[in-house]
This record gives structure tokens, C-alpha cells and sequence, in this order.
């Protein structure tokens, strides 16, 4: 087992860019060496700019109070996305180094880097050296052998690689040699220091982020600062790129002890090589798992959306089918590696033991609740096993108002629910329908744009079903809720239309930032990309939410025909053809009462059938 060296050349690394459906695209970053000599100052402005990033976000770090209040509340609203320091952020929050002492920084980052070193010497057993030939081989069958923890420690390696090959198969970082190699010996030294809980599955993706963040943290710093050998930055020692492998170690180990229960099996121990034991025991191993999942249902669900809890009961819908996955991977299933890592953020900036993770839950639920309710079982298991998209910053919100409503608003489109310790010595009043908060009343434009987007909601939603098969339209339920949306609420839809007039002026502030930027870096010369400056300059004057747009007619929108049975549609090239169909059936029974010539009418024995033209 050897230690690979995953320090890069400065300006070899390569970066990952994220998009919403989890798929990772590989963006080269190009290397420094290949800069033309010829740079004009222009060119360096953006480098600059990244350099005085690095430094505006360390002197934010170092200016932190004991308590880090300051960053944690910058975590918990979503600040951290895009940050240059987030493996440091982590360390802080975590405890990995001090908050409030940066002096203390260096000499602990120091320490944990020679612990690692220790623990990884200690754990890593050769056989070969000082062996007694005459007590010891490797047939030996003694627990105490050297040869025997030896083959024990390959057939444990053996077990966590099969499980690293398979880490994100689609991204190309966690294809690497050298990560998948540094991957097993920080899995394999977290074992053997941890022999109660050893190796399980699924650790291996709670890693992957972790070393993800701080080799890409570690790499942005060399490419973009630079490394000075002679220089004693104390930035510069801590995102030292040789220590990828030591830090990462150390930010694992945190997380793991906070999330050790949802691996950890009392009253069983693992043998040698991982594998926990199959025979039968004299007590039954209790998952703690499974407590902290009935302790979410009892004291959370049950309490807070009673409806939701007697709905899954009665689909026999349990939270162990899908939250034991939920648990163990911390959500690294349920949301893109993007959205992930800001979910993380909250959940290490809200408290070591990760107190936040059963109001997640919880929150996760809630977010989806229509839905559930108006499936059954197989489809309760289907939307919960395959999450779907949704808003990260929402799930945050409403697990933090959940959790201490008193300091937190309860967020815009969350189910509104009666807190039992929003009002101390005040009976919970869990009706749903006398707690939901009264819509605003809009006004006529108001209601014009609102109902319009109903439709256009009704009706992409309605396609797409049709178009798939997969979804089947209850004529009933379409009307009010699709994907997860109250369309007959005005309230939801005058909501999304200001939280979209607030995406689009983002995205045009930041389109016309880099238009800047590129402007002053591009040369005339280069034809392509000053098209492409001509294509994001059209696209911020697009997306100006001041500029006028057509008002919604019915001529805009997209009318398909509708035919009768029967009925072909009509084109220059075909003509129509005469088509011999039945005479539609009808369900009355076509009979006539008639009156036969020199008979009064007496009886209902008089009905003939109806006479047929021949």
C-alpha cells in the first residue's frame, strides 16, 4: 500500500464543472507554461482579480470569532457556493482548526498531517522484515501472525477498491489512478483505526466529495497564486497540494464521527477483513440507523404533518426503505454534487453532531408531500428512491425553521404547519387548513398573468405526459397540483414570477461582468470568440426584466388540431377517400310506440321495434 503523490503541476490540474441533472463535464485548465510571453495587461487583470479573491476570502477567514458566527450564518444561507476556501471553511467548522486563533493554524495543520503519517506506518504491515522463520510463515494460521494480518489487510483493500472503481463512473477526476489509490488508503486507515466499525459500503461516496473539494481547493491556489518554496504564507502551507491525501483524512474522520451511528451496529463487531458476521448471535444486532429513522417518525413527521405520516403508514411506505440511504450518504444521492456540497455546508456550519440531517429529512418530505399523497405505494417509492429536483436553498430553509422556528422565517412555498415550540404553553393546532395563511388578493392584472401561466403550466405538463406514457392524468388532481406546483394559489405563481425577475436580473449582472472581462482580453483578431461576446452581450438584453414583451394571446400559443373519429387530416397531397364506417351505437334502445290500426292503446305489449328502411 503506497502513499501516491496528488500534488500536480502547477497549472496541470483540471477542474470539474457541475450541472443540474449530476452530469460532470471536464473543463481543461490551461497550462501556465504555455502562456504567451507576449501577455498584455489586460490579459493578467483577470489573474489578478483571483489572487485578490484568494486573499479577501483568507482575511475574511482569519478575522472570524471563536464561535465563527460570522461564517456559519454564511453557510447556512448558501454564501460558501463558489467559494475558493471551502475545504478551510469546512476545517473551521468542523474543528479541524480553531476559530478566532490563526495563529494556531500552521502547527495544527502540521499535526494532523503527521498523525496520518503515524497512522498510516502503523497500519501498514510487510511481513518480510523481522520475521522468524521458525515461528512464523505465511501458512501461519495464528491471529497474532504477521502473515496472517497481512492477507487479512489485502482481502480488506480488495473489498474497499471494488467499491472505489465504482466511485461517480461518469466523472473523470475519480477515474484517476492516484485518487482511487488515495481513496483506499484513507478508507483502509479509518478502518483499522476504527475496528468497531471497520469498512462499510457506502463510504466511499461520503469521501468522494471531501477529497473532490480539497484537491480542487488546493490545485485552484497553485494554479492561480502560485507556490513559493521560500515563502512562509501561512495560506500557502495549509493548501499545500502535497497534503491532499493527510487533510482529507482528517476532514473524513470529523464527518464520520458525526454520522457514525448510521453505519454503526451495536452488540456486532466486524472481523478482520470487513465482513460482519452472518451466524446467528445471542442478542439481535440493533441498528442505530433504524432508532435515530423511528425517532424522526415518532418526534418530527408524526407531530408536524400528520396527514403525510398517516398516509405512508397506511401505504406501508417505511422510512428505513429509503432512509437508511438517506442517512448514510448524507443526500449525496438525492441532489447534483453542486447542490450537495451547499447542503453540506449548512449541515457543518449547524453543529457537530449534524442535528440538522433528521430535520432534513423531514423538510425533504414535506417538499413533496402532493405528490405522495396522491400516490400509492409503488409510486411513494418510486418519487422517494429517485428524488426530485428541487431547490436546495428551500430544503435548507425550512429544515432550519423546522428545527428553531423562533430564530429562523418559515420560507415561501413550504406547507405552513403550527411549530409544537413556536409558542410555549399554547395547544398545537396541527389543521392544515386553518393554519394555511391566507393567499394575497391580486388584483386584475395579477390574476391575467397568474392564470395564464396556469395554463402554460397545465399544458407543458400534460404533453410531456402523453408524449411518455409514464405519467398518467387524473382529471381531477390536474387541475390543482402539477410537479409540485398549487396552481390554483395565485399567491404560488405571483412568487415564482418574482423569484424568476430575480434569477434573470442575476444572470444578466453576471453575463455583463464576464462580457467586461472578456471585452478586455480578447483580441479583435479572433473572430469566434468576438461573436460569442456579440452573443452574450444579446443575451443580457434579453434577459432585462424591465423589457417589454408581448402580452399573452391565443394566437402565441401552440394549438394542436382535433379530429373526430374517423376524421383524416386533410393535406395538399392526399385527397380525401370515402371511408365506410358503422352507424355509431348508441346506448338507448331505439324503439318507438306505435298504435296498431283498429287497437287502442292498453298496454306496454304495443312496443315494436323501430321499422328499418330497406
Amino acid at each position: 500500500m503506497d502513499r501516491p503523490q496528488l500534488g500536480l503541476p502547477v497549472g496541470g490540474d483540471a477542474n470539474l464543472v457541475l450541472n443540474r441533472d449530476s452530469s460532470v463535464e471536464e473543463v481543461m485548465v490551461a497550462d501556465d507554461s504555455e502562456t504567451n510571453s507576449e501577455s498584455t495587461s489586460s490579459q493578467e487583470s483577470p489573474q489578478r482579480f483571483s489572487v485578490l479573491k484568494f486573499q479577501e476570502e483568507w482575511l475574511f477567514l482569519q478575522n472570524q470569532d471563536e464561535a465563527l458566527t460570522t461564517l456559519r450564518q454564511r453557510a447556512l444561507s448558501g454564501g460558501l457556493r463558489g467559494c475558493r476556501l471551502r475545504s478551510v471553511c469546512w476545517k473551521l467548522l468542523l474543528g479541524i482548526l480553531t476559530g478566532g486563533n490563526p495563529q494556531q493554524w500552521v502547527q495544527q495543520i502540521k499535526q494532523i498531517r503527521n498523525n496520518y503519517v503515524d497512522l498510516f506506518d502503523k497500519v501498514k504491515i510487510n511481513p518480510w522484515l523481522d520475521m522468524d522463520t521458525d515461528l512464523d510463515n505465511p501458512l501461519s494460521q495464528d491471529a497474532e501472525s504477521p502473515w496472517h494480518q497481512y492477507f487479512c489487510d489485502q482481502e480488506l483493500q480488495n473489498v474497499i477498491k471494488m467499491d472505489v472503481v465504482r466511485t461517480f463512473p461518469g466523472v473523470e477526476f475519480f477515474r484517476d489512478e492516484k485518487i482511487q489509490q488515495a481513496m483506499v488508503n484513507i478508507l483502509f486507515c479509518y478502518a483499522r483505526d476504527h475496528p468497531s466499525m471497520c469498512y462499510r459500503q457506502g463510504m466511499h461516496e461520503i469521501l468522494a466529495p471531501l477529497l473532490f473539494v480539497v484537491h480542487c481547493d488546493y490545485q485552484t491556489y497553485v494554479n492561480t497564486v502560485g507556490v513559493n518554496k521560500s515563502s512562509s504564507d501561512p495560506m500557502q502551507t495549509i493548501l499545500d497540494p502535497t497534503y491532499v491525501e493527510e487533510d482529507t483524512y482528517a476532514v473524513f474522520a470529523k464527518v464520520m464521527f458525526a454520522i457514525q451511528g448510521s453505519y454503526q451496529i451495536s452488540n456486532v463487531e466486524p472481523s478482520n477483513t470487513g465482513y460482519f458476521p452472518t451466524n446467528s448471535t445471542p442478542t439481535s444486532p440493533v441498528s442505530e440507523v433504524l432508532n435515530q429513522l423511528d425517532w424522526i417518525k415518532e418526534h418530527l413527521l408524526a407531530p408536524l404533518d400528520p396527514e403525510l405520516h398517516q398516509h405512508l403508514q397506511q401505504m406501508d411506505v417505511t422510512l428505513a426503505l429509503f432512509g437508511i440511504r438517506w442517512l448514510r450518504l448524507l443526500f449525496g444521492r438525492e441532489f447534483p454534487l453542486q447542490d450537495l456540497l451547499v447542503l453540506w455546508d449548512a449541515v457543518f456550519a449547524e453543529g457537530n453532531m449534524f442535528q440538522l440531517v433528521n430535520y432534513i429529512v423531514v423538510a425533504m418530505l414535506m417538499a413533496i408531500r402532493h405528490q405522495l399523497l396522491t400516490s400509492d405505494h409503488t409510486s411513494c417509492l418510486t418519487i422517494l428512491m429517485r428524488y426530485p429536483s428541487m431547490e436546495v436553498s428551500k430544503i435548507i430553509d425550512h429544515a432550519l425553521f423546522l428545527k428553531n422556528p423562533m430564530a429562523y422565517h418559515q420560507p415561501y412555498q413550504t406547507v405552513s404547519y403550527f411549530h409544537p415550540s413556536a409558542s410555549a404553553g399554547v395547544q398545537s393546532n396541527m389543521n392544515p387548513i386553518a393554519n394555511k395563511k391566507r393567499p394575497h388578493k391580486l388584483d386584475k392584472k395579477e390574476k391575467s398573468e397568474a392564470s395564464f401561466l396556469s395554463n402554460r403550466f397545465k399544458r407543458l405538463s400534460l404533453r410531456r405526459s402523453s408524449q411518455s406514457d409514464s405519467i398518467s392524468v387524473n382529471n381531477d388532481n390536474s387541475s390543482s397540483i402539477i410537479e409540485g406546483f398549487m396552481l390554483d394559489d395565485p399567491a404560488v405563481v405571483r412568487g415564482e414570477l418574482k423569484h424568476c425577475r430575480a434569477v434573470m436580473s442575476l444572470v444578466q449582472l453576471k453575463l455583463a461582468q464576464y462580457h467586461t472581462v472578456l471585452e478586455q482580453c480578447v483580441p479583435h483578431t479572433n473572430i469566434a470568440a468576438q461573436q460569442a461576446l456579440t452573443g452574450i452581450h444579446e443575451l443580457c438584453s434579453l434577459l432585462d426584466p424591465h423589457r417589454p414583451s408581448p402580452s399573452p394571446s391565443p394566437s402565441s400559443f401552440d394549438v394542436e388540431p382535433a379530429y373526430e373519429v374517423g376524421e383524416v387530416q386533410l393535406t395538399p397531397s392526399t385527397t380525401p377517400t370515402p371511408t365506410n364506417l358503422p352507424p355509431p351505437r348508441s346506448e338507448i334502445d331505439m324503439t318507438i310506440f306505435k298504435r296498431p290500426q283498429g287497437q287502442p292503446v292498453e298496454t306496454s305489449d304495443n312496443v315494436v321495434q323501430s321499422p328499418v328502411k330497406k
